[in-house]
């Protein structure tokens, strides 16, 4: 009876004491252990107790900030979670470097920046995303000529399994600078970034729209060949008669002209109207076309002709975000190299009839090559295919997006591409492997300073697998 009783009680508390945990996806669902908020003003005694508790009891550590991931990285089953979002601090350390908290967003970086005539280097499209998530996903932005964030990096400061406390950069801790940046949580917690940021000009539109195949020349001389280009990316049209043979082709110039501590002003307005019209979109080909318009011969050159660098880098996700309830926002994103775009764009549109009643927008950017990160996905200069789909949240949808990113990740592997990491775990672990062929070396950094795998994440248990033999 005891025993019965003692058994009950296992079952009861956890129970009581699981909580339901998501990311963006909505597809995730993951029952923790442990919730632990930092607050600002906690010390770093307080989060190494956490890891060495942890670690005693046998317990994962995941870390998030704004939980914009959707892959299971910032949580494991049964595991415990810091939430760092609190840890926002900003300073300035030098005339072009400043250092951030790992809790601290893009949005409160650009408002401690405006006022000083500076503004952010590298950086993804949108103000959402905190510095600690940013840094782990190695993000790459809209910025023209720019590798991924790890050039703009100067050094940062990660808590580690053991409970010590190092600083990375180019000079010291070079093994952990080029694996905690893009090695998503997966080596300790991040406690600050210090990062390079360069002068807030104003930026003067151009734009064009232009058939898909005169992309290629196009670009050569509009964005690599174009000293002025700061800012760059090109939309697909996404209608039945015109399906990727369109581009809304749009930079921005710098003036080279400061700029004077203007508003950050977001045209809420203006982006109620879009979202309204993005929504609809999905099924809807007269409003894919009208959107189409809107965009590209009215908005653009009536409002954002002449910004800011920060006014341009002031957006928020919420502006596009799912609102309908049992709908989600997938993402899946393909670097291909510049020379290979044609290629991709003809395996795309076999997929047209897949796509269609999910796919909500695709954009283009510019990644130059990056040399650092051992998850790197730019070995070389590539040109980014964002892709955004929304349909409901039902295992059918993700089953079908799951087939769809497959085909689409072997053409871009057969291309010399890759993809992006911080999205669903639909590539198969021989695509990873093969799209990071630098897997083993991360992981084994990863065993060298965690061996006893502390913190861990369903990302690291889909693709990284049994623990590899130490030499």
């Amino acid at each position: 009876m005891k025993f019965i009783i003692f058994l009950w009680s296992i079952f009861f508390s956890s129970i009581l004491y699981a909580i339901p945990m998501n990311d963006k996806s909505g597809l995730s669902l993951t029952e923790v252990d442990q919730i632990i908020k930092i607050s600002e003003n906690s010390s770093i005694e307080v989060l190494q107790k956490v890891i060495r508790e942890a670690r005693k009891n046998n317990q994962k550590v995941t870390v998030y900030g704004s939980q914009h991931t959707q892959g299971g990285h910032i949580f494991y089953n049964q595991g415990i979670i810091l939430n760092l979002s609190n840890l926002n601090n900003i300073q300035r350390l030098s005339q072009n470097i400043i250092r951030v908290q790992s809790g601290a967003t893009w949005k409160q970086v650009i408002e401690f920046l405006n006022p000083l005539g500076l503004s952010v280097d590298i950086m993804q499209s949108d103000y959402d995303f905190s510095m600690g998530g940013t840094l782990s996903t190695n993000v790459h932005g809209w910025q023209v000529n720019k590798p991924p964030l790890i050039a703009s990096i100067r050094g940062f400061h990660i808590l580690m399994a053991d409970g010590s406390v190092r600083y990375c950069n180019r000079q010291k801790n070079t093994d952990l600078f080029k694996s905690v940046i893009g090695g998503y949580g997966l080596l300790g917690v991040i406690i600050d970034v210090d990062l390079h940021v360069i002068h807030n000009h104003l930026y003067e539109l151009k734009q064009w729209v232009i058939k898909t195949e005169d992309f290629l020349p196009f670009f050569k001389k509009e964005v690599q060949g174009n000293k002025k280009a700061a800012m760059f990316f090109g939309r697909f049209s996404l209608d039945r008669k015109n399906f990727l043979r369109k581009i809304a082709f749009r930079i921005y110039e710098d003036t080279e002209q400061q700029a004077k501590n203007q508003k950050l002003s977001e045209y809420r307005w203006v982006q109620s109207i879009l979202n309204w019209f993005f929504s609809k979109t999905r099924k809807s080909d007269f409003l894919k076309k009208v959107r189409w318009e809107i965009e590209n011969n009215f908005l653009a050159e009536r409002l954002f002709k002449s910004l800011s660098r920060n006014q341009l880098l002031y957006h928020s996700v919420d502006n596009y975000i799912n609102t309908q309830e049992g709908y989600t926002d997938l993402l899946q994103e393909y670097f291909i190299p510049i020379e290979n775009f044609e290629k991709f764009i003809f395996s795309l549109r076999s997929l047209e009839k897949d796509m269609s009643d999910y796919l909500m927008n695709i954009t283009i950017r510019h990644v130059q090559k990056d040399n650092e990160s051992l998850l790197n996905y730019a070995p070389q200069e590539m040109v980014c295919f964002v892709m955004f789909f929304r349909g409901p949240k039902t295992k059918d949808f993700d089953r079908k997006l799951s087939l769809m990113a497959q085909k689409m990740t072997d053409q871009a592997l057969v291309l010399k591409g890759s993809y992006y990491l911080p999205y669903r775990p639909y590539q198969s672990k021989q695509q990873f492997e093969k799209a990071y062929p630098r897997w083993r070396e991360f992981k084994n950094i990863k065993l060298i300073y965690d061996s006893s795998e502390v913190f861990f994440n369903q990302f690291y248990e889909n693709y990284f697998g049994e623990k590899l033999k130490q030499d």
